[in-house]
C-alpha cells in the first residue's frame, strides 16, 4: 500500500528499501511481495535518485531465482525503465542497481535475454565499462553481461559487436576482487563455444 503512486514520493521510496532488504534471499517473501512489482517498475520513471536506486534494487531482490517475478518484472514494463537508468543522465549508483536488476531478469531465463537486447540494453551495459564511473557500477554491469550472454548466442554476438571485450579485459587487471570475478565470468561467457569471440579475448 505504501507503494501505491497516491502516497508521498519519500514514503513510497522508504518501501521500496523496505522490499530490497525483505526480498533479498527470502523465496518465500519473494512470493508474498510480489504484488509490489508494478508499483515499484512506477517508481523507477520518478525524477528522484534514490527512488530509483530503492526501486531497482528491490526489484532485483524479487528476481533472483524467481522466474515468477522476472515475469512479472518484464509485464510491467520492467526492462524498457530499467534501460532508461543506464543511461548518461542517471547516477553511478543508480547504474549499479539498474544493471543488478537487469542481471537478474535475464539470469536463466532466454526470453528475458532476448528482450532485454531487443530494448538495446547491451550498448550502455558497455558504456559503463568504459567510462569513469566506480567500481561498483562496473562490476555490476559485468555481472549484467555475464547474465545476458549465458548461453544465448545472439548476446554473445551484440557484446562483442558493442565493443564489450575490451572493458571486460581491462576489468580483470583493474578491478577488485569482486569486480574481476563478475568480469571474467562474462568474458568466459562471452566466448563459450564461439570461436570468434575466444580468439578475440585471447588477442587482448
Amino acid at each position: 500500500a505504501l507503494l501505491a503512486t497516491d502516497n508521498a514520493l519519500e514514503a513510497r521510496s522508504a518501501a521500496a528499501g523496505a522490499v530490497w532488504s525483505l526480498a533479498k534471499d527470502n523465496p518465500d517473501t519473494q512470493t508474498a511481495l510480489a504484488e509490489a512489482i508494478p508499483p515499484l517498475v512506477r517508481l523507477l520513471d520518478e525524477a528522484d535518485a534514490e527512488a530509483q536506486r530503492k526501486a531497482a534494487g528491490a526489484l532485483a531482490s524479487l528476481a533472483i531465482g524467481s522466474e515468477a517475478n522476472q515475469n512479472a518484472a518484464v509485464t510491467a514494463g520492467g526492462i524498457g525503465a530499467l534501460v532508461t537508468l543506464l543511461g548518461e543522465g542517471s547516477s553511478t549508483a543508480v547504474h549499479a542497481e539498474a544493471a543488478s536488476a537487469l542481471a537478474e531478469i535475464a539470469r536463466g531465463h532466454a526470453a528475458n535475454q532476448s528482450a532485454i537486447a531487443a530494448a538495446e540494453g547491451i550498448v550502455p551495459l558497455v558504456r559503463i565499462l568504459e567510462g569513469a564511473g566506480d567500481e561498483a557500477a562496473k562490476q555490476e554491469a559485468a555481472s549484467a553481461l555475464w547474465s545476458l550472454s549465458s548461453e544465448h548466442r545472439a548476446n554473445q554476438e551484440a557484446i562483442a559487436a558493442a565493443s564489450g571485450i575490451a572493458p571486460l579485459v581491462k576489468l580483470c587487471g583493474d578491478g577488485g576482487d569482486h569486480a574481476q570475478l563478475q568480469a571474467a565470468a562474462a568474458l568466459a561467457s562471452v566466448g563459450l563455444d564461439h570461436e570468434i569471440n575466444t580468439e578475440a579475448i585471447s588477442r587482448m
